[in-house]
């Protein structure tokens, strides 16, 4: 017959061989939990008065090394050096912490930015648009993590910089992207103080391309130049990127209902209402940058070219791109043929310059012509104001212009 178990009996409580009221001031026993069916674990606390409050000092083993960390506390406290625990654990974990952040290298920080600004956790707090982000994954990827990805943020200076700028010197948007996308992304570094980044080392060095002495403006003449290097249906693309102010996507993202008022005198309108998106996969139409949509008045010089070019347009619901495939005529014709076309007529006209700086022509000349910044705002499709405010340049050289014939006797 087996014989019945008894019972488990519950651990007994083990007491130390010191009694509590043998113990040296400021030190008490101290017992934890024993883990896996270990015995209870009696441990020697010491606690001290400071500042008018009791301060653990530690958990010690031995009666003589809390002794010994008692009296060291207390003698700290004496000569007013003393530093609670608690405290220089908060120190450690700061600087810690503060290392941690300055060891950031250039390629953790850029994926990080580019989840800051898909979110929207950035300065202005606005998200960016898909094609705004793969637009800086793409130069990032192509351009700066192979060249500076590995190197700490607070080591890159601005040699680095102008050392990687130096390498797409040749190439002119290129080198625009790469400036953009590295000074924007330090920027926000420093604003989220990360990588120990006090100093922007993104200087703009003078411009690979320069036309003339305002940079990015075109004589009237040029603009038109363009036009006529432009393929044969073509050439009204740059003429409204330039004097109606649009981006390159709104350009290939107008459609025929977008075009009103051609046949009464001075009402002609172009509603610009999307942008023909190449970086969304597949490409389609989305809202312009920043969502602007907005009316932009025609010059009357263009109203017919633009009657010209709708001229055999057969579509009922306006849907018709103004541009077209000429392998999908319901989409519209693709940025990379347009930029091809293009680059050509640069080429022959004015080499370097980008077909997104043809509205900053007209912006500049439309501000020359009396605009205010709420009306140059207006026309670009801008929130910023400084974004308006490079193009009062123009108007400040027709001001000069203005003084200098001025019958001033003195």
């Amino acid at each position: 017959m087996s014989e019945v178990p008894s019972p488990k009996q519950p651990r007994a409580k083990r007491r130390p061989a010191r009694a509590k009221k043998d113990l040296p001031a400021g030190i008490a026993m101290h017992r934890a939990a024993g883990r896996d069916g270990q015995p209870d674990r009696w441990r020697y606390r010491v606690r001290l008065q400071w500042e008018g409050r009791q301060v653990s000092i530690g958990l010690f083993d031995t009666l003589t090394d809390a002794k010994a960390a008692r009296d060291r506390a207390a003698g700290e406290i004496a000569s007013r050096t003393f530093v609670p625990p608690y405290q220089r654990r908060a120190e450690a974990r700061k600087k810690a912490e503060e290392e941690r952040l300055q060891a950031v290298t250039v390629e953790q920080w850029s994926q990080q930015w580019l989840k800051r600004l898909q979110s929207g956790q950035t300065r202005n707090g606005k998200a960016r648009s898909s094609g705004t982000i793969t637009s800086y994954r793409s130069t990032l990827n192509a351009h700066v993590l192979p060249a500076l990805g590995h190197v700490r943020l607070a080591d890159v200076t601005r040699k680095d910089v102008d050392g990687l700028l130096a390498t797409v010197a040749d190439q002119s948007g290129a080198w625009n992207n790469v400036l953009r996308t590295v000074r924007a992304m330090f920027g926000e570094a420093i604003r989220a103080e990360v990588g120990g980044v006090e100093v922007n080392p993104v200087r703009a060095p003078e411009k690979p391309v320069r036309l003339s002495e305002e940079g990015r403006t075109l004589e009237p003449e040029q603009v038109a130049a363009l036009a006529r290097a432009m393929p044969d249906g073509l050439g009204l693309t740059v003429l409204l990127a330039a004097w109606c102010a649009l981006r390159q996507g709104e350009v290939l993202g107008l459609q025929r209902r977008d075009v009103k008022g051609l046949g009464k005198d001075g009402e002609a309108v172009l509603q610009v209402r999307r942008q023909w998106n190449s970086k969304t996969h597949p490409p389609t139409y989305t809202l312009p940058k920043e969502e602007k949509v907005r009316d932009v008045a025609i010059p009357p010089t263009l109203v017919p070219l633009l009657a010209e070019h709708l001229k055999g347009m057969r579509d009922k619901d306006g849907q018709a791109p103004l541009f077209r495939s000429p392998r999908w005529p319901k989409q519209p014709l693709s940025h990379q043929a347009l930029t091809r076309a293009w680059d050509e007529a640069r080429r022959q006209v004015v080499p370097g310059f980008r077909f997104h700086d043809l509205r900053g022509v007209g912006l500049s000349y439309f501000s020359e012509s009396g605009a205010t910044v709420e009306e140059t705002m207006t026309r670009g499709g801008h929130s910023d104001v400084k974004a308006a405010m490079r193009y009062q340049h123009a108007r400040m050289r027709r001001q000069q212009a203005l003084a200098a014939a001025l019958p001033v006797v003195v």
